[in-house]
């Protein structure tokens, strides 16, 4: 779909592929997408996925406090804490093989550059990240044991992660690099 995408803004602009200077991408909300060693997409699920609403009440009664001033959100099942917290009880198998847990726009971002990384929008979404400093809450991974080595570095919005691969630039139609 976002092949079909760029191509159909170029067509509509009258670009070429060789005036593209950039690409970006964002999502809404927050799904979540886990990546393995191996590079291959271990799980994922959408937005709306609240297998973890249990797990999102028990932070919600142990730690709701915290979170909300550390982080700007009250616990929710749809966030990455209690998704990573359902993983840990549910799957443990599967969050071990994990490599990183990433957004959709941050796995599209891989796709297309090869780079893990996050924006702190993105990251301010998980329940995790401090908003006083803009990085990963350490703290938080240690209160919730969860595993803060499955994030991915975070990089400010608008830093270039890296040149487009050849493969995404054949499917998107536009010059790799």
């Amino acid at each position: 779909l976002v092949g079909e995408a760029t191509h159909e803004a170029l067509t509509r602009s009258g670009a070429t592929p060789g005036q593209v200077e950039g690409v970006a991408v964002t999502s809404m909300r927050h799904g979540t997408v886990l990546l393995g060693s191996d590079d291959r997409v271990l799980w994922a699920v959408p937005n709306r996925d609240a297998r973890a609403a249990s797990e999102g009440m028990e932070l919600a009664s142990t730690h709701g406090g915290v979170l909300l001033s550390r982080t700007g959100h009250w616990p929710s099942p749809i966030a990455q804490a209690a998704r990573l917290r359902w993983l840990m009880t549910n799957q443990p198998a599967l969050l071990e093989r994990t490599r990183s847990v990433l957004s959709v726009s941050d796995w599209l971002a891989w796709r297309l550059c090869g780079e893990v990384a996050s924006d702190p929008s993105q990251a301010g979404e998980t329940s995790l990240l401090d908003l006083r400093t803009r990085e990963w809450a350490d703290a938080l991974f240690g209160a919730l044991s969860l595993p803060r080595e499955k994030m991915p570095v975070l990089r400010l919005s608008g830093d270039l992660l890296g040149g487009l691969r050849d493969e995404a630039a054949a499917h998107l139609r536009l010059r790799p690099g």
